[in-house]
């Protein structure tokens, strides 16, 4: 495998718009485009690749969707059936979302700590397990969006139709299951049954 072209700072990789990117040479003949799976390994260009690092954006989510929690009045108020049935199943899924996000806030608090700590890096499981978090907290605040939203009643009825279903699928991976060694730890379903829906 060839290795990495280092970038004008002589980084392995660089990250821009949250997405990692591996610079390569060009051989003759070969696509302009080589997909990067993450950062790369430091190659003895004399430093690593970017750390991890909490995005604001992220943040920002889990505390809207832990409003909702706290102050369930903090939801808009349903003004037709779409944003009624948002609401309605929101109440429904409040049992199990609430130990789901104090799980997701335990999860970014540590990650936070541990990272002015300079102790967290790329390999810790926990950051693809608060990926996962994010994923399905950005989905809920979308969904949100669609369906209660202050724009909701200008979005097509089929696209808040196809909503809805999404949000059935959604709500229930919304859960902390029990680890085998008793300990609590995140389940998340794969996203993939929310692009079919």
């Amino acid at each position: 495998m060839r290795e990495p072209h280092p970038s004008l700072c002589g980084e392995p990789s660089v990250c821009h718009r949250d997405q990692y990117w591996t610079l390569f040479a060009l051989g003759q003949g070969e696509s302009r485009r080589v997909p990067a799976a993450g950062p790369w390994p430091s190659a003895g260009l004399g430093q690593a690749a970017s750390p991890p690092r909490l995005r604001a954006a992220d943040t920002r989510v889990l505390d809207r969707v832990g409003g909702w929690i706290a102050q369930p009045a903090g939801l808009p108020t349903a003004t037709d059936p779409f944003g009624g049935a948002f609401v309605q199943q929101w109440q429904q899924a409040l049992a199990h979302v609430k130990p789901w996000h104090a799980y997701a806030e335990a999860l970014h608090d540590a990650l936070q700590a541990e990272m002015q700590a300079l102790g967290c890096g790329a390999d810790d499981p926990r950051w693809l397990q608060w990926e996962q978090c994010c994923l399905l907290l950005h989905a809920l605040q979308e969904l949100q969006l669609l369906l209660l939203g202050p724009r909701a009643r200008f979005q097509p009825q089929a696209i808040r139709d196809q909503g809805v279903q999404r949000l059935a699928v959604l709500l229930p991976q919304l859960r902390v299951t029990p680890a085998r060694s008793g300990e609590a730890e995140q389940t998340a379903a794969p996203l993939a049954s929310l692009a079919g829906c």
